[in-house]
């Protein structure tokens, strides 16, 4: 047998970068979800108030879960969901047809809901269908 060197040992993280980068996720997910519960930032478009609504209604959140989209089409217009996310989006928005388009994009991102009005390109968008 011939000489086998030490394999060198790695150094332990100190437990004060340990605690910091735990106390600085925490105080950084707390900030967040303070913002989120207040309405003041969206879940991929979508308001607290509005999450909340959908998923405290059994029947919406077990249609979603079991991809059954005909219930769940009918159950986001009987709970008025779209409304609700549009009534959020308004003040920032001033033309109402790109205030339908992105309610729509949004509807259609999350559930694979597709307006009336409305056609997937190829790129994934929800554009108006021709009137022709």
């Amino acid at each position: 047998m011939g000489y086998v060197p030490p394999i060198p040992k790695q150094p332990k993280p100190k437990l004060p970068v340990v605690l910091t980068t735990l106390l600085g996720a925490s105080f950084l997910g707390a900030v967040w979800a303070v913002l989120f519960a207040t309405n003041l930032v969206t879940l991929g478009g979508i308001p607290y108030s509005v999450l909340m609504t959908f998923w405290q209604d059994p029947i919406a959140r077990n249609a979603y879960l079991g991809s059954n989209d005909e219930v769940l089409h009918n159950r986001i217009s009987e709970l008025g969901i779209e409304a609700a996310i549009k009534a959020y989006h308004r003040p920032k928005m001033g033309d109402s047809n790109r205030l339908d388009q992105l309610t729509h994009q949004i509807l259609y991102n999350h559930t694979g809901y597709i307006g009336e009005a409305y056609q997937v390109s190829d790129s994934g968008r929800l554009v108006p269908r021709d009137s022709n």
